[in-house]
């Protein structure tokens, strides 16, 4: 090969010590520091821009290699809240039980060892979807802080309950029966559900005179499956205070009244 060939940036052989591990390392740290080029990147490995390509693909490809490993990079979220929204999009749909880590990695373009190495197992991935789109914090603390007329205060939790089981209708539906029954409770495990701070608030209603002595997990049952049933069937309205309201009124007071 003559002095010329060689000086020609293209034909500069590629190290055997440059492997794709290296090159994402070097991506990841000029990412970090906001100084990502390919340019740049060659410049780092000390190879020429032509070799880079040849050998790692376009700069979109090294930036996807990036954040597949775990890396955080611009324009395309955290790797652990796009692992949250591939879960999100799945699970609502199939149910978590049906959906495996390598569907949820290929949805958020990571590689699975990054799922496990966020959030240890598919448990530990399962434990923080739930505890992240749950409404059970914000039903319960308005029902806690709750003062007024019983119908003014179950509506605005049967609108958020209504909203999370049409969001999550799959996830719901799939978690009714067979082995996701059990599922979301056990994920959950000691934390308090919305159904503790309906059966809390009921009893209090009734040390205020406002319901009949009773005992209250009926009355928790009864509403939460009046809302999930009208949930996972077509809507009466598109407007869904409307129909809160309505559910509400039937929870209350029975269908001939």
């Amino acid at each position: 090969m003559s002095i010329l060939q060689m000086s020609k940036p293209d034909l500069i052989p590629v190290p055997d010590s440059l492997t794709e591990a290296v090159v994402v390392d070097h991506a990841a740290q000029l990412v970090a520091q906001d100084r990502f080029s390919m340019t740049a990147l060659a410049r780092t490995l000390g190879v020429s821009r032509p070799a880079l390509y040849r050998f790692a693909g376009s700069g979109d490809d090294v930036l996807k290699k990036v954040a597949a490993a775990g890396h955080d990079v611009p324009g395309m979220g955290p790797a652990k809240d796009r692992i949250l929204a591939a879960a999100d999009a799945l699970f609502g749909t199939r149910g978590i039980e049906n959906v495996t880590v390598d569907e949820i990695a290929a949805k958020a373009q990571v590689s699975p060892v990054t799922i496990y190495r966020i959030f240890s197992d598919r448990e530990g991935l399962l434990r923080a979807f739930v505890a992240g789109i749950s409404p059970r914090n914000e039903a319960m603390a308005f029902l806690e802080q709750a003062d007024g007329p019983l119908d003014e205060v179950l509506r605005p939790v049967a609108v958020r309950m209504l909203v999370f089981i049409r969001r999550y209708r799959g996830l719901v539906g799939t978690s009714l029966a067979g082995e996701g029954a059990g599922m979301l409770d056990r994920l959950r495990g000691n934390q308090r559900t919305t159904r503790d701070a309906l059966g809390r608030y009921f009893v209090a209603q009734m040390r205020a005179g406002h319901l009949p002595e009773q005992d209250p997990v009926p009355l928790v049952m009864g509403f939460v499956s009046l809302l999930t049933g009208a949930a996972l069937l077509p809507p009466r309205t598109d407007d869904t205070e409307e129909e809160a309201t309505w559910l509400v009124q039937l929870f209350l007071h029975g269908a001939t009244q």
